[in-house]
């Protein structure tokens, strides 16, 4: 184990676990290792969600499940689907829930919303893949360790995030919101193609750091 850190594996993936929103996740290498600053997510649909509701919520690109997972467990009769196109992660998911015994979750595979036919939702949130190619050359070295598909994305790091903003409509009940985490350089660019894509009250959160980390908006 000490070998395999000296060579920057992340502890998460030595320990087999990692923590998100006060809760246990069982992480391996082929999910992304939860990070703190993804948390504003969670905090930002509490804000905005009545306990006694009956929430339909996406989560696009679960991974571990900690989005999906942690929305279920502070919106305890509302209704979680998460997606990943990645069956092995799907797995750890499935194992997650199973642990920390939430059911009002679904886990399905899908390439963000090739699976989900007629399905409508209240809210779609996402921490989809949003690193440049030439960025993520110049990270620490800790990070190669994990799935490279989760991490980078064509077209300087907005083509996942353009595919979520401008399919997300159809499948958004009226007045349903799109929150989406995105790089802390990415706000300007990603609130336009909010706007473009007919979205109102389109808003950026920052994180625990202060950098904006989480944009918003809602069906018209």
């Amino acid at each position: 184990m000490l070998n395999r850190r000296i060579l920057c594996e992340p502890i998460a993936y030595l320990i087999k676990k990692k923590e998100f929103w006060s809760l246990p996740f069982i992480v391996s290498p082929v999910t992304f290792i939860p990070r703190p600053e993804t948390e504003i997510l969670i905090e930002i649909i509490d804000s905005m969600c009545n306990k006694n509701y009956k929430y339909h919520i996406l989560d696009l690109g679960t991974g571990s499940g900690a989005i999906a997972l942690s929305l279920a467990k502070i919106l305890p009769k509302s209704y979680i689907t998460g997606v990943d196109n990645s069956y092995q992660a799907i797995k750890i998911a499935r194992i997650n829930a199973k642990k920390l015994l939430i059911k009002n979750i679904f886990f399905k595979l899908s390439n963000w919303f090739s699976s989900l036919n007629k399905m409508a939702f209240n809210i779609i949130v996402s921490n989809p893949p949003y690193i440049n190619i030439t960025d993520f050359q110049k990270l620490e070295p800790d990070i190669f360790f994990e799935p490279y598909s989760a991490l980078v994305s064509p077209d300087e790091g907005y083509f996942d995030i353009k595919n979520i903003i401008q399919h997300s409509q159809k499948y958004l009940l009226n007045k349903g919101w799109l929150l989406i985490e995105h790089g802390s350089t990415q706000k300007k660019i990603v609130n336009k193609l909010m706007n473009f894509n007919n979205f109102k009250n389109v808003h950026s959160y920052k994180d625990y750091q202060g950098f904006y980390r989480v944009t918003i908006g809602q069906k018209k």
